[in-house]
Order: C-alpha cells, then structure tokens, then sequence
C-alpha cells in the first residue's frame, strides 16, 4: 500500500490526491481537489487550529510533523514536503506522509523526538505519582510559568477548579496507566497563570519503566482568539523593545544581517538607521578591548550550548563609555546547524555606575575603619604613624609614604623638604595638610613609584588619613600636657610643701633666736634669714618661669644668640666669663635667656669664688653648638644621667632651688634641641664641667 499523497501547485491549491490520502481521511479522495494547504491540514486534524498549520501559500519544504484525530483516536503523521521535479510544473510540491506513532522518550530517534518537540505545543511527563517530571519550554510558557516553577509540581493546578474538567483530566491519567488504549485522548479547560482560560486536547500514553505518562497536548481556544493574543503579545514585545535601555535583537548567522527591536539608534545618539544593521555595524560600537571575550562567549555558548551571558562595554557617538548585559541564544536548524542568533541587550551603565558607587564607597569605610582603629587608641605616634603609613599604601599600590610634623613656632615642613616643592600639582604625588591642634602643623606625603596618576578616589583617602592623624596627634599632645600638667602641680605642690616651708622654718629659727636675745651672733642669724629669703625669690621666680615654658606657645622665630649672652654677661659683673661673641641665630623665643641664667648661675654657685666660665657658639651643619664650661668643682659621672632632674642637686653643700638644670632642659626640648654635660677636661671631673646644648639654626 503506498503512502498518502498531496500533490500542491504554486499557490498552495491541491492538484491531485491518491486513495491512500482519502482512506486516511475517511473520504473520497476527489474531496481534497481545489483544498489549500490549510484547509487540508485542518481536515487531518479535526478542524482544529494549530499553529504550524498554514494560512496560506503552499507548503514550505522539509519535514512535517502533525496529529491526526481519527475516530479511533489520535496517531502522528510524518511528512515531507519536496519540490516537483519536473520542470513543467515549476512551484509545485507533494507531501507525503506516514502514521509515525508516539516515540518513547528513552531510546526514541533523536530526529523524531526532536521533530515532535518543535511540532507539538504542549509536553509534560508525569511520575508515577503523578507530578510533573518534565515540562518543555513551550508548556511552561503557555500557562505562564517557568520549567522549574512546574517540576515536581501538581498538573491539577493547571486545571480550571470545576467538577468537570478535574474528573476529565483524572481520567486521563488513570486511563493510559491502565492502558485501555494504546493513547488515551480527552479534552477539558486549564487555566493560566494570568486566570486566562484555554481550552486543550490532551492524548497521553505510558512511557519508560517507572511507570511514567506522556501527556501532549493541543491549544484549541479558536483561531481569532490565538491571532489576538498572538497580536497583543507582539504589541507587548514591540513597547518593551522600545522601552528604555532594553534592545532586542536577531541576528542571520548566514548573512550576517542584524535587526534590532528597539530605538537603538537614538539610545547612543545617533540618527535613526545610522547604525549598519549588520555585525560589522554591532562590532563598531563595541569597546575594542572587550571583543576577544565576546567572541570567546560566543564560542563557549556554539559548543557547549551553555546560556550566553555577558557583560561589555559599548562607545556611544559622543564617545562616552555605556555597559551592556548581554543575553541571548543560538537558534538551530534542522541540519543542527547554526541558523540565527536572538538575544537582548540590556544598558546596565547606571547599575554599573552604582555598584561602582557602593564599592568604592564600602572600600572607603573599610580603610576609614582601619585608620580609626589605629588613631582611637592611646599608643604613642612612633608606633601609630608607621602603622597607618603601612595601611595607606597597602590601600593604595605602588606608593611610598612619609608623614612631616613640625612643632609650634616652626615653618611649613613643605618648605623645609625639597621633595615637596613644587609637587603640590604633580599628578604623582599627594601632599595632604593637617593641623594636630596648638598651632602643630604636618603634611602627609605620598609619591607614586609607577606612571600612574593617584586617582581622585586615592588622594581623597590620603586626605581622611591625615585628618584622622592630625586628630589623633591633637589628643595625643593633649593628653601630654594633661600629665605634664599633673606633673606640674605635683611639682608646685612639693616646692611649696618641702622646699618653701624648709626654708621658712631656718629663717624662723634664727629669727626666733634673736627674739630671744642671742645678740652676740645676731650678724650671722641675719645673713642666714636674708639667704632664706633669697632662695625662696629664686624658687618663685622658677616656678614662674616654670609655668611660663608650659603655658606659652610662642612661635618660634629667628632669635640671635650673641645679644642674649652679652647681656648675661653683663649681669654678672665681677665674675670671669671669657665669650669671644657669634654672629649665629636659632629658633627660639624671649626665655632662651633662661637657658644662660641658669648654666651661668649654676656654675657661679657651686663653683665657689674664683670660678671661670667659658661659652662658645660653634656652627654645625643646620645646627648651632653652645659650649658652657666652668673651673669648679664639677659633676660626678654618677650625677651626670640625673644633674638634669628637678631637686637633683650638684655635689657641693651650696644650695639652689634645684630648678634651674630642670628649667634648661625644658627649654632646649621646647626648641626641638638637645642638652649633655660632660667634663670640661676629659677624664677629669674634678677640673670643671661643659653644658652642651645644639639647637636648631634659623
């Protein structure tokens, strides 16, 4: 018996039908003569509406797979559609076809499987428990889900809730398990996931060894309905092409011709159409570096058939930088050969721009927290600084960091370091300010050790760093004056509790002595009261200068030595002080005198009637010397660590307040120098001792 057959001329018309056909149909086969394609295809299939039935034209060439309702039931025809050979009949076509059954999932063709795949609208296979193990795109799509919202899920849920359609579906199943037909056919009402109703035709047949059911089903709304929803959906498809930001396009694998959905164009300002609508005209736009792992996207996606995903930037025609998602598939053909390519493009640029945003932001909180964490505490600044130095250029690669401070009264640490003059503008380098509180200044240095200018984002966090640094510089110098307050006044205390009152209580003494009319030494008493009296002025007048080294913050300035020691000088009359003058400045302010009047002073009183004094002033560099040096009695190596603590007194039995050597080296600390004393002969303390004090020069 040979195949049914439909002979088609140009325009879609049956010509000729053979008995074959009509036996299939259950009518004459003279009954198809003068049919179009569509109306033969709707008599195959029961009048039912289908979308890979043709509306009109004749039937396009390949393979066809199509359901054939019969009163039997329902089967699969197979068919193929194939030019005329001959050449007088040019544009005209047959089909043949042949009942191809169902195939079983497991072990079926491929070819045929996937025939039916792209033939049949609706597939689902239910366990044997009846829930849903599989669903094809198309299915799930239908009703409105995704394949995974549908896996493992109830099918009665697709069901309108009625008696009737439940008790039909149910039959359905429960039929093809027992097998009362070889397919089991019924139709009933489903419902969408919109509450959208369609009316479908199931057949289902048991499939593999689980005991699972093939259900395949058929849209039968109505034809007008599908065209208005098929309408409604391609006017949706249009407004969210054309919606902002999203482009969808479809590119011809074979001619490499591109069409977007979309007003493209305008979106990367361009006129409309002036954009080549071809993959030359896509690679244009796209940002050269990011070609290779496009194509390299591309490639992964053709082999693997893994979902095409990717991220890349495009160049507008202002030349500005726009980023776009970019998702999409490769459509086969029947030869499985790449046929097209549809996908979307979606401008991601502000997302980017605020993802960029939150990360530099979070990063920006991380080292601000970091910094915070070193400058909170109470640990000295040599252990501090070098620490948030180590943060910052950790944070920001290829740098190298320094910080300069500089102390009240002194100039711009800027000033004084080559490396930062004329930087502030290099590109390379950050010179941060920061003020640390009492006129305490400093800068923040950061030099870039590549090509690569410091960024916005960099020299901003250079900037927190040195804020948060002069901040914690302030309270660390305020908790030093704290404690050298305390000091203070544990010092003013003890000087007015041990040193005033001892000396009060001698004078009170020999007063109370001559109150009780020890006349005869009456000369002596009075000289040892008017020396109490002395000591104490000198005390006071100590503690004054005492609290004026603490209190003041004078800033420093150029102050010339040789008219202060002269005037020293000249204060002592009658005392050999041998000074051969100096033209050298330092930074200072009016109480270096002190500085003198004490290492003067000093000597005078313990190095007894007949002293000499010798003070030189010696240029060193950026530094100036002071020599003060004396022919008394001197200083024991074990007191020279300690002749400068207060109330550490020298050798000898002649007494002071025991503040003047603290007072100098306070002094010489405030001007950023440094004190030592030494023999004035070496190896001979007995012959004198030398003051050392370097200062800085102006």
């Amino acid at each position: 018996m040979s195949d049914p057959m439909l002979v088609f001329d140009p325009i879609g018309v049956v010509m000729m039908a053979n008995k074959a056909c009509g036996d299939l149909a259950g009518r004459p086969a003279l009954a198809f003569i003068g049919m179009s394609c569509h109306q033969v295809l709707a008599e195959l299939t029961g009048s039912r509406d289908h979308s890979f039935c043709a509306r009109e034209g004749p039937p396009l060439p390949g393979d066809l797979v199509i359901p054939h309702y019969h009163k039997d039931g329902i089967s699969i025809l197979s068919g193929t559609v194939r030019a005329v050979q001959n050449p007088g009949y040019p544009g005209w076509s047959i089909l043949t076809m042949k009942t191809a059954g169902i195939p079983e999932i497991e072990g079926a063709p491929e070819e045929a499987y996937r025939k039916l795949l792209h033939a049949i609208h609706l597939i689902m296979v239910l366990d044997q428990n009846g829930r849903i193990v599989f669903v094809n795109q198309f299915a799930a799509s239908f009703f409105g889900y995704t394949q995974d919202e549908l896996q493992g899920s109830d099918p009665g849920s697709l069901l309108i809730p009625d008696e009737e359609s439940v008790a039909t579906f149910d039959s359905l199943i429960r039929d093809a398990r027992e097998k009362k037909a070889e397919i089991v056919w019924r139709e009933f009402a489903c419902r969408r996931r919109d509450g959208d109703t369609a009316w479908t035709s199931w057949i289902a047949t048991p499939v593999g060894s689980a005991g699972e059911i093939l259900c395949v089903g058929y849209n039968r709304t109505g034809g007008r309905r599908a065209e208005e929803a098929v309408a409604r959906s391609e006017e949706r498809f249009r407004i969210a092409a054309e919606s902002a930001g999203d482009f969808i396009y479809e590119i011809d694998l074979k001619t490499g011709v591109v069409q977007w959905f979309g007003p493209i164009d305008e979106h990367l300002g361009y006129e409309p159409g002036e954009i080549p609508r071809s993959i030359d005209g896509w690679r244009s736009l796209v940002y050269p570096d990011d070609l290779a792992s496009i194509y390299a996207a591309f490639q992964r996606h053709r082999i693997s058939r893994e979902p095409f995903t990717i991220r890349y930037r495009v160049v507008d025609k202002g030349g500005n930088l726009r980023w776009w998602e970019d998702r999409g598939r490769i459509l086969f053909n029947l030869d499985g050969r790449p046929d097209r390519f549809i996908g979307v493009n979606i401008d991601i640029t502000r997302k980017k721009e605020a993802d960029e945003a939150v990360r530099r932001h979070l990063r920006y909180l991380s080292f601000t927290n970091r910094i915070l964490a070193l400058t909170s505490g109470v640990d000295p600044p040599e252990t501090v600084i070098p620490e948030v130095i180590e943060v910052l250029t950790g944070e920001i690669p290829s740098s190298t960091g320094d910080l300069l401070l500089h102390p009240p009264g002194t100039s711009d640490p800027a000033v004084r370091d080559p490396a930062c003059s004329g930087n502030e503008t290099d590109p390379l380098t950050i010179i941060s300010r920061f003020d640390a509180g009492e006129g305490r200044s400093g800068l923040l240095l950061l030099r870039r050790i590549s090509d690569e200018p410091f960024s916005p984002d960099e020299r901003e966090m250079a900037a927190v760093a040195s804020h948060l640094v002069g901040t914690y510089l302030e309270r660390s110098y305020l908790r030093e004056e704290l404690a050298l307050a305390y000091e203070d006044l544990s010092l003013f205390v003890d000087i007015m509790s041990h040193d005033i009152n001892n000396s009060n209580a001698i004078a009170m003494g020999y007063t109370e002595m001559l109150r009780d009319g020890d006349l005869g030494s009456a000369e002596g008493y009075l000289t040892r009261i008017i020396d109490c009296l002395v000591k104490n002025a000198e005390i006071i007048r100590d503690v004054s200068t005492l609290r004026n080294l603490r209190s003041r913050r004078d800033r420093l300035t150029r102050t010339p030595l040789d008219p202060i020691i002269m005037r020293e000088i000249r204060h002592r009359d009658g005392v050999g002080i041998e000074y051969h003058g100096t033209d050298l400045s330092v930074l200072a302010d009016d109480l270096i005198a002190e500085i003198f009047t004490n290492l003067i002073g000093n000597a005078i009183r313990h190095g007894g009637p007949g002293t000499e004094i010798f003070i030189t002033v010696m240029e060193n560099g950026d530094d100036a010397i002071i020599s003060v040096a004396d022919t008394g009695s001197g200083i024991p190596d074990e007191l020279k660590t300690k002749v400068m603590d207060r109330h550490r007194k020298g050798a000898t039995s002649r007494s002071g307040s025991g503040l003047g050597l603290f007072i100098v080296n306070k002094l010489v600390e405030r001007y950023g120098g440094t004190i030592g004393v030494t023999d004035r002969i070496p190896g001979h303390p007995e012959e004198g001792a030398r003051f050392i004090i370097t200062l800085r020069r102006a």
